[in-house]
């Protein structure tokens, strides 16, 4: 994923000064969020498995994992360090 750090329009027609900006890695997602997700929902899926509710926020996590498995490649998540401009 490419991100737009030169001229982002709404960062200055907000009133900002763009400093900086990241790309939360492929490594970020998998190891350190959607990994552990999956071991917790799993175990939450079993503790849990009579709650309707539950199930479907389980469900919609699973979901949502599968989502970034497969789309990575098109979408991302950008970050930027932004001043106030005076």
């Amino acid at each position: 994923m490419k991100l737009r750090i030169k001229s982002n329009p709404i960062v200055i027609k907000s009133g900002y000064q763009l400093l900086d900006h990241f790309i939360l890695s492929e490594e970020s997602w998998l190891s350190n969020y959607y990994s552990p997700l999956e071991k917790e929902l799993a175990t939450l899926k079993k503790d849990l498995s009579k709650d309707e509710e539950t199930k479907e926020v389980v469900q919609s996590y699973k979901d949502e994992i599968e989502l970034y498995k497969r789309f990575k490649d098109y979408f991302g998540y950008g970050f930027y360090v932004a001043r106030k401009v005076n």
